[in-house]
């Protein structure tokens, strides 16, 4: 597919000069970091997806088990072991490479200006649900090529049955440490995991099980990653 593709047929402008993508229509995510030690900003991981909503007060995502991703990876292209430090992972020199999305189906569910992408998370093999999964993030900024954001690190894990955990708090912790972020920074990642925690421990939507049937278009199959998926905007360049 190529970046014409990926750029796709926007919706109507709103009164406010936004356009909408339509649902169906392939979309890139990608996580940009800012620059720190001295580099500029740098594009962490990218996955493509569809869109299943996509207006004023939420923007709905998924991403098909087996789709193809970038992510970052030794310079000789092996993977990075996940149990490794956050304060030794960041020093590596890395390049982006190839991997796929696995082993999940996941509907990513972010409501506007939000800094969270709650995924409801479905085994790539039955489609039986596995709970959900929160992002800590930056809000989605549009891009002609879909959304970017930056991972802020922090994440939440819930159960089929509503149980929650904290999800690599060293990871923050490694970023303070090192210098990557400030302590007000994590503290105010933190309390945004907070505040979905009560949406956890209330079962309020998407949290009180009513999505667990949904199931996308039928059509909807593995993406690939597009051309110009590594262009990084401008702002995120000189910004």
């Amino acid at each position: 597919m190529g970046r014409s593709a990926m750029q796709g047929t926007l919706g109507t402008a709103n009164e406010d000069g936004v356009r909408y993508r339509k649902p169906g229509e392939p979309v890139l995510q990608r996580f940009i970091h800012p620059g720190f030690f001295g580099h500029g900003a740098s594009l962490r991981f990218a996955v493509p997806m569809r869109v299943v909503a996509d207006d004023a007060e939420r923007t709905m995502l998924y991403t098909a088990a087996g789709s193809a991703i970038r992510k970052r990876v030794h310079a000789d292209g092996s993977c990075i072991p996940r149990d490794l430090p956050y304060r030794d992972r960041v020093r590596l020199p890395t390049v982006l490479g190839v991997g796929t999305w696995t082993p999940y189906h996941s509907l990513s569910i972010v409501g506007a200006g939000s800094p969270c992408d709650i995924r409801c998370l479905w085994h790539e093999a039955d489609w039986s649900f596995a709970g959900w999964y929160v992002n800590l993030q930056a809000p989605l900024q549009r891009v002609p090529t879909g959304f970017d954001s930056d991972d802020w690190l922090l994440d939440i894990t819930v159960d089929p049955d509503g149980a929650w955990a904290w999800k690599d708090e060293d990871e923050l912790a490694d970023a303070v440490a090192v210098g990557a972020v400030t302590a007000a920074f994590a503290d105010r990642v933190r309390g945004s995991g907070e505040a979905v925690i009560r949406m956890i421990e209330s079962r309020s939507w998407p949290f009180d099980g009513s999505l667990v049937d949904w199931r996308p278009d039928p059509a909807w199959g593995a993406l690939t990653v597009p051309d110009g998926w590594d262009v990084l905007p401008e702002e995120a360049l000189h910004g």
